[in-house]
């Protein structure tokens, strides 16, 4: 057929399309267009009607673009089109979007399917995350759906597959559960018949590892050996020839898909595992073995049980050692990744032990031959050390040594090598008692956490070591000490441990000053911790605020700042709650305005502080410190001249606050009363008290009642903020009704403390002032006037005698 023919042929499905419109047959009119467009692409009769059926005088450049690549192979609007694209200020509608897929991916002629850029398909898929009518659309239809899905894998574009795969798994952005299902299926089937060995299926892995991650239930039985294989083999760093090992963000990917994996398919996986490990080891080849050994390291990770089950059986760990002689130094080195992989799992396991037989002297002899493996072998070793019987070997003492050695070297692979075994060693008393004394060492520490962003690896295990060193031993009950002495006669080294001088409190406090005079503190400052080290920074911040003396210079240097990120960021309660804890202990002494210094406001302290209030319960147990602390640092910011703050702490904490006044405890019913003494310099805090309820009533009722308290401390602040609440004259009409309420005042009068006595007066005065006569005469009912002559004989200080000359001048006036 002639170019002509084509075009009398399309421009008679044009005038059939027409009539079929006109009909309002709007489906079988575009179906027949579609026909003509694959006839004729350049037809000017054919685009007209197109784009006059469309409802669109001039299509959209991305539109424009996808009909001249699926029509003509025309690809010189394609960039402009991925611009376009990527401004999102640029509108495209889902019915455009859904034209625009189609046309690539359906109506695409044979020949210009090459022509399909995968940029612009990715940004395509971009714009329909979360739309229900785009993509669930397009795959409606089960032909259609296979077509797409092969179209966007033949591409070999990681970007286009992954962003496939999030469009299928964004639950928002499809209405059925069951197309979505199926999508999903249908895309893994097709991923899944393309992985394998070769470096040309790496472009699935992260579709691959997001589909099983997000949905791994529902794809669970089409996980089979070969999709299990593929992921094993991008697990590790090995290098086979020309081919360039995984990259690390490929290795992520592929052991967060695993661990999906070895959750829900258990036995399945555990078989399939077994058998990819018996294969690389019968296949004897350095580059297999390494492969076996990764796999191992990674698995050890993520499913300890599995792992330790295939090293404890069949001989893995008795032949393990005498398979690496002769060996490449590689070998070995993957080996050792894999023994100290084992040494990490719990210890259910008897992996520790099983090493300790089979391959401590290996061990030691690699130590000693002071090699590029020295620092991983002493590692392995000091982890054998916990958990299993001390019997040969070298101590943990003497190891930290040589990782303390490397550590003090100036470069960063040295450093590398000894971090994890250093942040097991710090555990000690010994070691952390030499580790703080070696400056050289602490400097490449804080170092290190300055580079955290660059180099993530490392600044994790420093952490752990900053904080093994700030840490204070966990305070007990007493029952709690009974039980550790009666595992320590079990275990004398570890009661000796318990006793240790070197971890008493004045010990600990010398250790946590050293930190920040050597400038821990913004070091600790990471921009975007994750969650493990966000959990070190806020512990080893409550630990660094434990003396007093340091607070003001950790607020200077950035704590506040980060601890209150920390809160934001962190999914974790404790982490939030340790967070919290050292927010609190900071800020109990500080003047606010200089601990924010203006660049943080303190309401974003506030959330924080409430938290503290609720605290967990561990071990039957209710550890109330934090709850004291955050009492205290809340009255402190309560002082503040901004009565925003206030308004804030009563809005979220009201409640907490209002039931700690009566609290068992007789600290936090103290630091509770002291807070409603600064609240009350706040009308919201006063109308708590005096808005004619019932429980105003009894709020006014326990306030009055705590000025009797057995505590000074609780006396003071409840006469203190009883003396300005009757400043008002709307609450002494509260009050004074109240049967209790005048003579409980006028006992303060009596008390032996002169604060409390003071307190009282003023009480009286500002009665008396607001009153009128309805106060004088139940002042006087009550002969008030001799008590407070009594009171003023006892006590002599200025201040109180010019108050309770004042109330004795208004008792004796006439009305």
């Amino acid at each position: 057929m002639s170019a002509s023919d084509y075009d009398k042929r399309a421009e008679q499905l044009v005038k059939d399309a027409q009539a079929l419109d006109y009909q309002k047959d709007h489906e079988k009119a575009d179906a027949l267009l579609r026909n003509a467009l694959q006839l004729a692409p350049t037809n000017p009769a054919v685009l007209s009607e197109y784009r006059k059926l469309k409802g669109e005088a001039d299509l959209s450049p991305v539109t424009k673009a996808c009909m001249s690549v699926a029509f003509r192979g025309d690809t010189s609007d394609v960039i402009g089109a991925i611009q376009y694209l990527q401004d999102h200020n640029n509108p495209l509608g889902p019915s455009a979007l859904v034209e625009c897929i189609s046309t690539l991916f359906i109506d695409v002629h044979t020949d210009h399917r090459k022509a399909v850029d995968p940029k612009l398909v990715t940004e395509l898929l971009k714009r329909s995350i979360g739309k229900t009518d785009v993509v669930p659309v397009c795959l409606e239809e089960s032909e259609k759906r296979l077509a797409v899905l092969n179209a966007i894998c033949s591409f070999q574009s990681e970007d286009a597959a992954h962003t496939m795969a999030k469009v299928l798994t964004d639950r928002s952005g499809w209405k059925s559960p069951t197309r979505r299902k199926d999508a999903c299926k249908a895309y893994f089937r097709i991923l899944r018949d393309k992985l394998g060995p070769s470096t040309k299926s790496d472009f699935a892995l992260s579709a691959v590892a997001r589909l099983l991650m997000a949905d791994i239930e529902m794809l669970e039985d089409l996980v089979n050996q070969s999709c299990l294989e593929f992921l094993l083999d991008r697990v590790g760093s090995t290098k086979k020839g020309k081919r360039e090992p995984p990259s690390p963000e490929s290795r992520s990917l592929a052991t967060l898909a695993l661990a999906r994996i070895f959750e829900v398919k258990k036995n399945v996986s555990e078989s399939m595992f077994d058998k990819y490990i018996t294969e690389k080891l019968g296949d004897d080849g350095d580059f297999d073995l390494m492969c076996a050994y990764e796999a191992m390291a990674v698995v050890f990770s993520i499913a300890p049980k599995v792992a330790a089950k295939m090293f404890l059986e069949n001989e893995f760990i008795e032949s393990l050692v005498p398979s690496l002689d002769g060996r490449s130094t590689r070998v070995e080195k993957t080996a050792l990744d894999m023994i100290s992989a084992a040494a990490s799992a719990p210890a259910e396991t008897n992996c520790r032990e099983a090493i300790k037989t089979h391959c401590m002297e290996f061990l030691v002899s690699i130590m000693n031959a002071n090699d590029d493996s020295k620092a991983l072998a002493a590692t392995i070793l000091t982890k054998l050390d916990y958990g299993t019987k001390k019997e040969t070997g070298p101590s943990v003492e003497e190891l930290s040594t040589v990782f303390q050695d490397l550590m003090v070297q100036d470069d960063v692979e040295s450093q590398k090598k000894s971090l994890e075994g250093l942040a097991y060693a710090s555990l000690k008393p010994a070691v952390k008692e030499s580790i703080i004394k070696n400056e050289k060492l602490i400097q490449n520490l804080i170092s290190i956490l300055k580079k955290g962003a660059a180099e993530p690896m490392l600044a994790y295990p420093a952490l752990i070591i900053i904080q093994n060193l700030a840490a204070y031993p966990r305070a007990l009950t007493e029952e709690q000490k009974k039980m550790a002495q009666l595992k320590g006669y079990a275990n004398a080294e570890k009661l000796k441990d318990d006793e240790d001088k070197r971890e008493k409190e004045e010990t600990v406090t010398a250790r946590c000053d050293s930190l920040v005079r050597s400038g821990v503190v913004p070091a600790l400052c990471l921009k975007n911790p994750s969650e493990s080290s966000a959990a070190l920074i806020s512990s080893t911040f409550l630990a660094l605020a434990r003396n007093q003396k340091n607070r003001g210079r950790i607020a200077q240097q950035g704590a506040i700042g980060q601890l209150l990120h920390v809160y934001e960021v962190s999914n974790s309660h404790r982490t939030k709650y340790t967070a919290a804890h050292a927010l609190a202990r900071i800020l109990i002494s500080l003047d606010p305005s200089l601990a924010f210094g203006g660049r943080i406001s303190e309401l974003s302290a506030i959330q924080p502080l409430v938290l503290l209030l609720t605290p967990p319960e561990e071990n039957e147990t209710v550890d109330l410190l934090p709850v004291f602390e955050s009492f205290m640092a809340l009255t402190n910011l309560a002082s503040s001249s901004n009565d925003t703050i206030r308004q804030k702490i009563l809005q979220l904490g009201w409640e907490k606050v209002e039931d700690s006044m009566l609290a068992k405890n007789e600290r936090v019913r103290r630091a509770a009363t002291q807070l409603v003494c600064n609240l009350m310099d706040s009308p919201f805090c006063v109308e708590k008290f005096a808005d004619g309820s019932k429980n105003a009533d009894v709020r006014l009722g326990v306030l009055t009642f705590l000025t009797d308290s057995e505590d000074l401390e609780t006396r003071l602040a409840a006469g203190g903020a009883l003396a300005q609440f009757l400043q008002y004259e709307p609450c002494i009409k509260v009050f004074l009704p109240k049967p209790k309420a005048l003579p409980y005042l006028l006992r303060m009068l009596k008390d032996e403390d002169q604060g409390v006595v003071h307190r009282g007066i003023i009480c009286l005065l500002n009665l008396l002032t607001e009153g009128g006569k309805e106060a004088k005469d139940a002042v006087k009912e009550k002969n008030g006037e001799e008590v407070v002559l009594a009171a003023l004989k006892t006590h002599t200080s200025p201040q109180l005698l010019e108050s309770g000359v004042e109330v004795v001048k208004i008792l004796r006036m006439p009305f």
